[in-house]
């Protein structure tokens, strides 16, 4: 389930790079004028486009040869964020679903359930049942950054490597802008979590009368999503994790069919999760009772395993090696990653401003999305990082 769900967030992802409305448009343009695909990987990343020929050819289509030579400029530079984007090594698409859409604020409906049936006697009624839910909302918010190319520097470059180099920390960083902001929404810590000049705030789905969300010892309706008091990652933990979920109740009080299938932790407990989650016998030693020395491993191939660098701590702080995790069930989207424009590049005008002044060419890459819970109720934080 979860190689299937990664993949079809990649797909999702990926068309939609080449098929949001300013890449689409710049793309077609590209082929109706110049007969170049930025699409197309291959010859952009194996250097097969003559840059000096066809920057030639332009000059003499063109009756103003900086305009042309601009856009194949921005189109080698699309291609590489683009590139750069699609293969940057994330995690969150392992457990979060991913959402496309043209719109900048997208409506949400969880159905929590309806109330549970009952018996009915000879000539009685039948109850009418009611339906619990919520409706949520997430807008989607915009980043990014400008930064100049020399326009010797790239012009005089017959190799390309100029426009992938520029443009591959661009895609990159836009992709990991997406990584932070998922683990920074999910741990929601008091204040939200800060990197580098980046800021998270706390997740913006909190129900009206939840009164400490999303993680909480008493939901509406008896659920939970921590336990009473944070602890470390052990065995016995992951299974009092386990307990909470399959306990786990909606807002009409009706147990759900939640069940925990994966473990998200930081670079400070991956080793400790592959010998608990690997190991054939029982890996913590106890000295009498259930689970005593060379007994069966129960929780042996039991979850997945998620391991995040950008695990935020109880503070909000992603630098601290942080000791937080979780148990959550990703065959429910209960954590969407909302997408807008994955990734744009657009150029200034080489005729004015800063462009015409100092002979460089800007370039302004952003990218438009949010993500936030739908519905905790199928996650447990059993440690925020400060234990």
């Amino acid at each position: 389930m979860s190689n299937k769900l990664k993949e079809s967030n990649q797909a999702a992802l990926s068309a939609h790079v080449a098929g949001c409305l300013p890449n689409k448009a710049f793309r077609e343009a590209m082929q109706a004028k110049y007969k170049i695909d930025i699409a197309d990987k291959e010859k952009f990343n194996e250097s097969k486009i003559d840059w000096k020929a066809l920057h030639d050819k332009m000059r003499f289509r063109e009756a103003d040869g900086v305009t042309g030579f601009v856009q194949l400029l921005r189109a080698g530079i699309s291609n590489a964020a683009n590139a750069s984007y699609n293969s940057v090594d994330v995690t969150y698409d392992e457990w979060t679903t991913t959402v496309t859409t043209d719109l900048i604020e997208q409506p949400y409906a969880p159905l929590q359930g309806l109330t549970f049936p009952r018996e009915v006697g000879p000539q009685q009624k039948y109850p009418q049942l009611r339906a619990a839910g919520l409706d949520l909302k997430i807008r989607s918010r915009k980043f990014g950054a400008l930064y100049p190319v020399e326009l010797e520097l790239s012009k005089f470059d017959q190799t390309g490597q100029i426009l992938q180099m520029q443009g591959k920390y661009m895609g990159e960083y836009l992709r990991l802008v997406m990584e932070v902001y998922v683990y920074g929404k999910l741990a929601s810590p008091s204040g939200g979590a800060t990197y580098q000049q980046l800021t998270v705030p706390v997740s913006e789905t909190k129900p009206a009368d939840e009164a400490t969300y999303p993680w909480s010892t008493a939901l509406i309706g008896g659920g939970r999503t921590r336990p009473d008091t944070f602890a470390v990652f052990n065995q016995a933990n992951i299974q009092a994790a386990d307990i909470i979920l399959m306990n786990q109740r909606n807002m009409l009080g009706i147990k759900m069919m939640a069940k925990g299938s994966r473990i998200l932790v930081g670079p400070a407990n991956k080793f400790a999760a592959a010998v608990l989650l690997n190991s054939s016998f029982f890996p913590t030693a106890q000295a009498s009772g259930t689970g005593t020395f060379q007994s069966i491993n129960p929780i042996q191939g039991l979850y997945n395993l998620t391991v995040a660098r950008f695990m935020c701590d109880q503070n909000g702080s992603f630098d601290s090696n942080s000791s937080a995790w979780y148990l959550v069930d990703d065959t429910k989207p209960f954590f969407v990653v909302q997408v807008t424009e994955p990734i744009v590049m657009e150029q200034e005008d080489p005729r004015s401003g800063e462009s015409f002044e100092r002979d460089i060419i800007r370039f302004k890459a952003r990218t438009m999305f949010n993500c936030d819970l739908i519905d905790p109720r199928f996650a447990v934080q059993y440690n925020n990082g400060s234990v």
